[in-house]
């Protein structure tokens, strides 16, 4: 896990995975690399962490050179 954050008061957590792409910035390879962030947040069950948060958001976000690519996905109460 690359960051966590968490706001008590509005009870949530946000969790970043963050990737950076060696193999190009096209479009198609920046939006595998950002799901591949998202699938090792839930394998690797980061949100057990914030167990008790209301709302837990993860957020893979993949890079090269100056191109990003960012998938938000809300998790359910187990992480998934």
């Amino acid at each position: 896990m690359d960051t966590l954050s968490t706001n008590r008061g509005a009870n949530a957590a946000i969790i970043i995975e963050e990737k950076f792409s060696r193999k190009g910035d096209d479009d198609e390879r920046l939006l595998a690399g950002a799901q591949e962030a998202i699938d090792q947040i839930i394998d690797k069950r980061y949100a057990k962490g914030v167990e008790g948060y209301s709302t837990v958001v993860a957020v893979g976000i993949a890079y090269a050179s100056r191109k990003c690519k960012i998938i938000i996905n809300r998790l359910k109460q187990d992480g998934v």
